[in-house]
């Protein structure tokens, strides 16, 4: 159980970090050092350079007796603190700070996605106005061809898209090019 209500108290119990193998390790590492130098007493080592790797192996068993040692109590300790529990306040807590953490970075991701959502669409308008621009300037045709005729004290203008070959023509004497 990570967590009890405030009031709440559970019993907790020691981690059990077991001794009896510690010291036996202990003994063993310390009946190892004893013999390697007795080994160099009997081999009558003592100005031989062979020495120095054996006296290397004693201190490398000693540290590592050492770490074991010490590695086995941080792991207890670290087992003891997870051990406590939690309260509604602590859990309220560190729920409030998450969240603000959160809305933070939920406000700035959302300013960005705004101006880029803004920068998308004026380049999106932008383009669109530079094709339609385009197609437009691509599709005009030829300007039309304007002719107005005077008859019976009137005029009467056409506006020719495509004007007519000079055998559909409007007489020349009742035509009069503007």
């Amino acid at each position: 159980m990570l967590r009890v209500r405030s009031g709440e108290r559970r019993a907790v119990e020691p981690p059990a970090v077991d001794q009896t193998a510690l010291a036996e390790i202990g003994k063993v590492i310390a009946d190892a050092r004893a013999e390697m130098n007795r080994l160099i007493q009997l081999g009558e080592l003592q100005h031989d350079p062979i020495r120095h790797p054996i006296q290397a192996l004693s201190v490398h068993l000693d540290a590592l007796y050492k770490l074991s040692v010490e590695s086995s109590r941080s792991v207890a300790s670290l087992i003891e603190a997870s051990r406590n529990p939690l309260s509604d306040e602590d859990v309220r807590r560190l729920a409030d700070l998450a969240f603000e953490q959160l809305d933070d970075r939920l406000a700035s991701r959302a300013v960005e996605f705004n101006k880029a959502a803004i920068a998308i669409g004026i380049a999106a308008a932008l383009v669109s106005a530079a094709v339609g621009f385009g197609a437009g300037w691509y599709g005009r045709g030829a300007p039309p061809v304007v002719q107005c005729l005077d008859q019976n004290g009137g005029r009467v203008c056409f506006y020719w898209d495509q004007p007519p070959t000079p055998a559909q023509a409007l007489p020349s004497s009742q035509q009069q090019a503007r």
